[in-house]
């Protein structure tokens, strides 16, 4: 799922730019130039030399299985030349060993996309880098930057946004040659194309703020130590007009205005429900959601897959299974009859299978209680949800005035409200004009009129509710709206938007005109 929302982004974004064949087509009409800009840095010395070890007879030569698997082929020989030569390779750079496997990792990264393997080839890859990188001693669990910076990244386009940036910024105090272009077209040219990067970094920034992968943030914390204050009012300076400071500012509006607020609430632990066989019983017994329940767990039809399930699930230190091969068997029937496929997810593709998915996690826990306790309450959180946001409409009609009703209520929304407050920082994005951004589909729903805070109202419920405006919680969701606000105020920020010289103008023309009027006139009395 993370990776069709990223192309997704990606197509919003940076597709429309065409950042990538921009690059190439500037690298292209400019190659010498770039190339006698950049031979002195330090990263096109190291990447030209590693070079050298993937293209050389050597590499070449080996004999390779299948016409497909050739470039994997010679990157296995080309890797084994790097570990024989690493000492000479790393002396190269005026640096410790932790930047060389920094620049190291980067041009593995471009490597990766130019080879563009198959899934479960970049999976070998990867096995084949993990010894790699072991022979020749780079961390990868330090808190550098640089020696953190490998990971196992299935997704190419996410590994060629990761070298780009980072290749940009390393190469930038070099590129800014570009910027002292004495003819104007072509500086402006060169602050386009720097601009580019900059747009690069808004979209990475926002793909990391918004969840959608967790792989930017190295880059990004290495291009904001790059591009300090002082870098930026020059950049501004040499190229004026073009927006690139303000580009930076926009990628870390989020990340001021509601990082510390986001971290607060969504990584807080909720406390389970205290009275689970009390609120089964008086709510969510009654609600249609329990009827899906209950037919997955139908003991109905099992004989033809007890069998299966016992050759499967035998016991094990003596140790009964009974539970497990119990769910063996619903869960291989629910499959094999499609019982998983209920009316109300086949509406929606996408959620077909949600019920049958918090039913099988939640028989997951009760048959093993050792099970990592934050996956358990993850599941346990958005099954709740689920449940509540499927079910919506049925509580509000089942909730009665009894009052031993009541309080059960109270007590099961006040704990939706909590969940709802921790997990809508990371499920919903929402925009000051337009819809908004659902990244959990299988379990939240980021219309407001969902909002547990309504019911709690309507009940009269007295429980630890913030008091803040709902209205403007909701705001501080908004990615955007510092950014829009600001825009709109902007541009009033002029001469012609005080009110005073509106009115001030309209005599001043009158008298400017009558002066040409006059003058004309003075001209014409002359001539006669």
């Amino acid at each position: 799922m993370e990776e069709n929302v990223e192309n997704f982004i990606l197509d919003k974004f940076v597709e429309k730019v065409r950042f990538y064949i921009f690059i190439k087509m500037f690298i292209i009409k400019n190659f010498a130039y770039l190339l006698n800009i950049l031979k002195n840095s330090e990263l096109h010395k190291f990447y030209n030399n590693l070079k050298n070890y993937w293209g050389n007879e050597d590499t070449t030569s080996v004999k390779c299985t299948g016409e497909s698997d050739q470039k994997i082929c010679y990157l296995g020989k080309t890797l084994e030349n790097i570990v024989s030569n690493w000492d000479s390779i790393c002396s190269l750079l005026d640096k410790n060993n932790d930047k060389c496997c920094c620049y190291l990792t980067y041009w593995l990264y471009g490597l990766i996309v130019k080879i563009n393997p198959s899934y479960f080839r970049l999976n070998d890859i990867y096995n084949m880098l993990d010894n790699f990188f072991k022979k020749i001693k780079c961390p990868s669990s330090t808190n550098e930057i640089c020696t953190k910076i490998y990971a196992k990244i299935f997704n190419t386009k996410v590994l060629e946004n990761k070298k780009v940036l980072y290749d940009f910024a390393e190469y930038y105090n070099d590129l800014q040659n570009l910027l002292r272009e004495e003819n104007s077209a072509n500086r402006d040219k060169n602050c386009e194309y720097i601009k580019k990067f900059f747009q690069l970094y808004r979209t990475m920034q926002l793909h990391q703020h918004l969840k959608l992968t967790k792989h930017y943030c190295l880059e990004i914390k290495h291009f904001k130590e790059k591009f300090n204050d002082d870098v930026l009012s020059s950049l501004e300076q040499k190229c004026p007009g073009k927006g690139i400071k303000s580009l930076f500012n926009a990628a870390n509006v989020t990340e001021h205005s509601s990082g510390k607020q986001f971290k607060n609430t969504a990584e807080k632990i909720i406390e389970p429900l205290k009275n689970k066989e009390d609120i089964k019983n008086t709510i969510l017994k009654y609600l249609p959601s329990n009827t899906i329940y209950e037919e997955f767990d139908k003991t109905d039809d099992l004989n033809d897959y007890k069998e299966g399930c016992k050759k499967t699930f035998k016991p094990e230190n003596g140790k009964d299974k009974d539970d497990i091969t119990d769910f063996c068997e619903k869960f291989t029937r629910n499959m094999k009859k499609k019982i998983y496929i209920t009316p109300s997810d086949g509406k929606n593709p996408k959620n077909r299978c949600s019920y049958f998915t918090h039913w099988t996690y939640e028989n997951i826990r009760k048959i093993f209680p050792t099970l990592n306790d934050t996956k358990k309450n993850n599941w346990e959180e958005e099954k709740y949800l689920h449940d509540y946001f499927t079910n919506h409409e049925s509580i509000k009609d089942k909730y009665n005035s009894n009052v031993s009703e009541k309080k059960t209520f109270c007590e099961y929304l006040s704990y939706i409200y909590k969940l709802y407050e921790k997990h809508i920082w990371k499920c919903c994005t929402y925009f000051y004009k337009g819809n908004s951004w659902n990244l959990c589909p299988k379990h939240f729903e980021c219309d407001g009129k969902y909002n547990p805070f309504k019911l709690l109202s309507t009940l009269k419920c007295e429980n630890e509710i913030i008091s803040e405006s709902e209205e403007n919680a909701y705001d501080t969701l908004m990615i955007d709206r510092e950014v829009v606000l600001k825009s709109q105020i902007i541009p009033c920020n002029s001469l012609i938007c005080d009110p005073f010289y509106k009115f001030a103008m309209v005599p001043l023309a009158f008298l400017g005109l009558s002066s040409v009027f006059f003058l004309f006139y003075k001209v014409n009395i002359s001539i006669v």
